[in-house]
C-alpha cells in the first residue's frame, strides 16, 4: 500500500479525489497512525517514520531546500539563481566599492514574502542583517515575469504563471491578491523550464513547485521549491496522476532533456508521461 504523508494543517486539497486518482492513502501527520513498511509520498512533511518504507521526498533532499540560505547560494553558484553573498563580509569582499545596486535580505528560514528588506545603500544593508542570526543577501532583479514549475521525475507537470494586483510589490504571491494562470503545454516558458529541472536535481527531491522569475530579457532565476504547494482541484489531479504512475511504474528520475530540440517543439521532451496525452 501507498500513502500519502501530509500535515494538519498543509495539503487540505488532498482528499478523497486524490486518493481515488493516486491510488494511495492519505494520512495526515500527528493524527492519524503511520504505517510502518509501505511506500511514503512525503508532502512538506519531514516526520520520521517507523519501519523502512520506501520513500518519495525524502528528508534530507527536503532540508536542503528548506535551508533557504544554502540552497540560494547553491543555486546561485550554478548560475540558477541571483548572484547571493552569505555575509556582509563576503559582499564587500566581492564589492569593495560599496553598495552600487540593490539587495535583499532575507533569513535562512523564511516564508512567502515574509522578512524581506531592500537595501538601496550601504548603511541600510549593515543595519538590515542586524535584525537577523543566519541572514544571506541577493541580486535584486527588476522581475518582469513570475512562474511556478511544478516538476516531478526531472518532468513538468504544470506550469502557471503570476499576475499580481501591484507589479510593482517585490513579491508576487497572487493566492490571497492578484491571480495566476494556467500556461498551456505548448506556452511552457523554456528558459522558466531549464532552470527549475536543474535546480529540482541539485536538490535531489523527486518532485517540487519551482518559483521562477524572468527580468526584461529573458533570463529566468530560481527563487526557491516548495514541497507543499497551494493547490487548486485541477493541480491535485494533475499530481494525482504522477503520484500513481511512481507507484505503478517506478519513482526513478527520467533521463535528462535534449535541450538542443526546437522551442515550439520543447513541451514534448519535458512533459511527465502521466499527463502526456498524445
Amino acid at each position: 500500500m501507498a500513502y500519502i504523508l501530509r500535515g494538519e494543517k498543509i495539503g487540505m486539497a488532498l482528499g478523497k479525489e486524490m486518493e481515488e486518482i493516486s491510488g494511495a492513502k492519505v494520512i495526515i501527520n500527528g493524527k492519524d497512525q503511520l504505517p510502518s513498511d509501505d511506500l511514503c509520498i512525503r508532502w512538506g512533511v519531514t516526520t520520521s517514520i517507523p519501519g523502512n518504507p520506501k520513500v518519495i521526498n525524502k528528508i534530507k533532499a527536503m532540508e536542503v531546500t528548506t535551508d533557504k540560505r544554502t540552497f540560494r547560494d547553491t543555486c546561485a553558484k550554478a548560475g540558477l539563481s541571483p548572484k547571493t553573498w552569505l555575509s556582509f563580509e563576503e559582499y564587500l569582499l566581492d564589492k569593495p566599492q560599496g553598495l552600487t545596486e540593490r539587495v535583499l535580505i532575507r533569513p535562512e528560514y523564511h516564508q512567502k514574502s515574509q522578512d524581506m528588506i531592500l537595501c538601496t545603500t550601504l548603511y541600510e544593508l549593515y543595519k538590515g542583517i542586524q535584525k537577523f542570526g543566519k541572514y544571506y543577501i541577493s541580486e535584486f532583479i527588476d522581475k518582469k515575469r513570475e512562474f511556478r514549475v511544478f516538476v516531478a521525475q526531472n518532468r513538468v507537470v504544470w506550469a502557471i504563471e503570476k499576475f499580481p494586483k501591484d507589479p510593482t510589490e517585490m513579491s508576487w504571491g497572487c493566492i490571497t491578491t492578484g491571480e495566476f494562470e494556467y500556461i498551456g503545454w505548448s506556452e511552457w516558458p523554456v528558459e522558466a523550464v531549464k532552470v527549475s529541472l536543474e535546480a529540482m536535481k541539485l536538490s535531489g527531491l523527486d518532485f517540487g513547485a519551482v518559483d521562477v522569475i524572468m527580468d526584461a530579457e529573458g533570463k529566468a532565476y530560481v527563487m526557491e521549491i516548495n514541497t507543499a504547494p497551494y493547490l487548486t482541484p485541477y493541480y491535485m489531479r494533475c499530481i494525482a496522476k504522477v503520484f500513481k504512475y511512481m507507484i505503478e511504474v517506478g519513482r526513478d528520475h527520467l533521463p535528462d532533456v535534449d535541450y538542443s530540440v526546437s522551442a515550439k517543439d520543447y513541451w514534448k521532451y519535458v512533459i511527465h508521461p502521466a499527463i502526456a496525452d498524445f
